[in-house]
C-alpha cells in the first residue's frame, strides 16, 4: 500500500506502512511496568547502603570512646543512615502506591466486576487485584470459550487510541461505531492535511493508472487551493459584502465552501476513546472489511489495544458472518428484481422525504410520560384515554411536558416511545454524511461511495461566476472539469476493483442515505445542525428534516420551533458561515 504527498506541486511517493500509525495513549500496563521497575531499582540501591551505614555506625561506636575526634564523623554517618532508611521507606511506599493505587484498565474492570459478589469496598478489592490475576479473571469469566456471558465487564476497561494518517474512507469505518467517542482532524478549521493521499494496491500495481491517480489528486488539490484564494479575495470586495452583509469575511467561510473537494483517499487522523468490548467489536468489523487498508488498520488497532487490554481483545478476529453476508448481498443485487432506476439528483424541496412515522405518536408520548405515576393504570388503558383527547387537550398536556425546556435541557425518555421517523435524503453528499453520522444515536445507512449520483457545486462558485469582476469567473467550470477527471479515474479503477475505486470519490459527490431517529434525538439533532455554528451544507438538510416532522406532529414540534426561534441563527437559506 502506498501514499503520495504533495511537495512543491508534485506527488512524492511514500510508504503507507510507515505513515499509518496506531498507538495507545494514557496509563497502560507498559507504563506501570516501567514505574515498578524504577521503584524496585531504587529500593535495591538503597537497601545495601542501609546495611553499610549500619556496619559503619557499629564500627565507629566501638572506637568512639578512644577518640573524641570521631564524634562528628559518627554523627554524619548516623544522619546518612537515617536518610537511607527514610529513602527505603519512601521507595516501599512508592511501590505500594504503584501496585495498589495505579490500576491498569484490565485491573479496574476486575475491581468493578468483583463488587457484585464482594461485600468489601472498592479499595479493599483493589488491594487483592494484580495484573496477572486480572488476566486470569478475564480469561475465565469474560472471554472464555465456555461462555460465562460476562462480556459487560470489558466495558470498564477504557482505551484511548491515536490513529494517524489513515484514508478518510478508512476513518469512516472507525467512526462508524455507536458506543465510542471520536475527534477527527478538521478540514474546516485546519485546511488540507499535507501528508497526502492513499493509493490502493490495485492502482499502484499499474504504472499508467498510478500516474493518472496522482495527476487527478494534484488537480483536485490545485483547484481547491485556487478557489480558496479566489474566494478569500472575493468575499472581501464591496460587491460581495453588499450581496451578503451577514457573511463573515474569514478563512472558515471559504473553507466551508470548498473543503469538500477532498477525496475519500485524503489522509486524516482520529483520536479514539472506547471500552474494550466495543474495541473488540470494532476490530472484528475492520478485519472483515473489503478494503485492504482497513484490514491493516484493524490489525494495528488490535496490536495497540493489546498493549492496554491484553486479555480482553485477544480474540478479536475476522468475522465470517460479516464477510459472507456482504458477498451474499452483492449476489442478491445481481438479480435484476432488486435493481432500480438511478435518478438524477437535484437540490430542490424534495431532497428530504419522510417515509414512515408514528400515526399515534402524540398519544404515545403523553401515555408514556404519565405511565410512571402510581395513580394511573396500565399503558394500554392510558393509550385508550389519550386517543380520545381533543386537539386542545393534547396541546395542553404536551405543554406540561415540554414548555419548560431550557436551551441546554434534554427532554425526558417519554419522547423515545414514539416510533422513529424514517427519512430518505437523496441530496446527502459524502461530506454531509460524515457530519450526520456523528449523531450516533441515529440509525443510518448510506449508499456505497460512487460517482453515478453526481455532485454538488457550492453556492459560492456560482456567486463568483456572476461577479461584475471577470477575474472571479470560471469557478463552477473548474469544479466540473476536475470532477470529470475524478469520474474517469473512478470508472477505470472500478473495472479492476470496485472497492478501490471508492477512494477517488470526493466529499461533494452525492451519497443518498436513510436516517431514523426518535423525537428525543430529533430535539438534539435539529437544533445543533440548523444552528449558526453548523456547517452550511448540513443546515440545508436539517431544516427539511424539521419541516417533514412538523407536518405530521405539529403539537410536538411547536416546542422545538420555539427553541429554534429563540436562538440567534442564520436564515435557513443562508448557505454560508454565520
Amino acid at each position: 500500500m502506498q501514499i503520495a504527498r504533495l511537495e512543491q506541486g508534485k506527488a512524492v511517493p511514500g510508504d503507507m506502512e510507515t505513515f499509518m500509525r496506531v498507538y495507545p495513549m494514557g496509563f497502560i500496563p507498559a507504563v506501570k511496568e516501567t514505574l515498578m521497575q524504577y521503584a524496585q531499582e531504587s529500593l535495591s540501591r538503597l537497601q545495601p547502603l542501609s546495611a553499610v551505614t549500619t556496619q559503619l555506625a557499629e564500627a565507629l561506636q566501638g572506637r568512639s570512646d578512644e577518640s573524641g575526634d570521631l564524634s562528628q564523623i559518627f554523627e554524619l554517618v548516623r544522619i546518612l543512615g537515617q536518610g537511607v532508611q527514610d529513602g527505603v521507606q519512601v521507595s516501599q511506599e512508592e511501590l505500594e502506591f504503584i501496585t495498589h493505587a495505579l490500576h491498569t484498565d484490565e485491573e479496574l474492570a476486575v475491581i468493578f466486576a468483583k463488587i457484585s459478589r464482594n461485600p468489601g469496598s472498592f479499595r479493599d478489592i483493589a488491594r487483592s487485584v494484580t495484573e496477572e490475576g486480572a488476566a486470569k479473571f478475564h480469561e475465565k469469566w469474560v472471554v472464555s470459550v465456555e461462555g460465562y456471558g460476562h462480556a459487560s465487564v470489558a466495558e470498564h476497561a477504557v482505551l484511548h487510541l491515536a490513529v494517524e494518517n489513515v484514508p478518510s474512507l478508512d476513518g469512516d469505518c472507525e467512526t462508524d461505531n455507536r458506543l465510542a467517542s471520536f475527534t477527527e482532524f478538521s478540514a474546516r478549521f485546519k485546511g488540507r492535511q499535507d501528508v497526502g493521499w492513499f493509493i490502493p494496491d490495485a492502482v499502484a500495481r499499474d504504472p499508467r493508472l498510478l500516474q493518472k491517480c496522482n495527476e487527478v489528486h494534484l488537480a483536485l488539490f490545485g483547484v481547491h487551493d485556487d478557489l480558496f484564494e479566489k474566494g478569500k479575495q472575493y468575499i472581501a470586495t464591496e460587491e460581495a459584502k453588499l450581496k451578503h452583509p451577514g457573511r463573515k469575511v474569514k478563512d472558515k467561510t471559504i473553507a466551508d465552501q470548498f473543503k469538500n473537494l477532498m477525496p475519500a483517499s485524503r489522509l486524516t487522523s482520529i483520536g479514539v476513546t472506547m471500552n474494550a468490548r466495543e474495541a473488540e467489536n470494532t476490530i472484528r468489523k475492520m478485519l472483515s472489511a473489503p478494503y485492504e487498508s482497513v484490514q491493516e488498520m484493524g490489525k494495528r488497532m488490535k496490536e495497540a489495544s493489546l498493549q492496554v487490554a491484553p486479555t480482553l481483545v485477544k480474540y478479536a478476529n475476522p468475522s465470517e458472518y460479516l464477510q459472507l453476508t456482504r458477498d451474499g448481498l452483492v449476489k442478491l443485487v445481481e438479480n435484476q428484481r432488486w435493481q432500480g432506476y438511478i435518478p438524477e439528483i437535484f437540490e430542490d424541496d424534495n431532497q428530504v422525504r419522510l417515509l414512515d412515522y408514528d400515526r399515534m405518536g402524540e398519544e404515545k408520548i403523553i401515555a408514556a410520560a404519565l405511565f410512571s405515576q402510581t395513580k394511573v393504570g396500565s399503558f394500554r388503558e392510558l393509550m385508550d384515554k389519550t386517543s380520545n383527547l381533543t386537539e386542545e387537550e393534547k396541546r395542553k398536556t404536551i405543554a406540561e411536558l415540554l414548555d419548560r425546556l431550557g436551551r441546554w435541557d434534554v427532554p425526558g425518555r417519554a419522547l423515545e416511545f414514539i416510533n422513529p421517523y424514517l427519512v430518505e435524503i437523496n441530496t446527502m453528499t459524502y461530506g454531509d454524511w460524515r457530519e450526520a453520522k456523528r449523531h450516533r444515536m441515529l440509525s443510518y445507512l448510506a449508499k456505497d461511495l460512487h460517482v453515478q449520483y453526481g455532485y454538488m457545486i457550492p453556492p459560492l462558485a456560482f456567486e463568483m461566476d456572476q461577479s461584475a469582476n471577470p477575474q472571479f469567473h470560471g469557478c463552477a467550470e473548474q469544479i466540473r472539469r476536475v470532477m470529470g477527471s475524478v469520474e474517469d479515474l473512478f470508472v477505470e479503477v472500478e473495472k479492476i476493483d470496485p472497492y478501490s475505486a471508492q477512494y477517488a470519490v470526493t466529499r461533494f459527490h452525492y451519497r443518498p442515505a436513510i436516517m431514523q431517529m426518535s423525537l428525543r434525538e430529533g430535539f438534539h439533532f435539529i437544533p445543533l445542525r440548523t444552528g449558526p455554528t453548523a456547517h452550511p451544507f448540513i443546515r440545508r438538510l436539517a431544516w427539511p428534516v424539521f419541516d417533514r416532522i412538523r407536518e405530521v406532529h405539529p403539537l410536538l414540534t411547536d416546542h422545538l420551533k420555539l427553541r429554534l426561534e429563540s436562538e440567534g441563527r442564520p436564515d435557513r437559506n443562508f448557505h454560508y458561515t454565520y
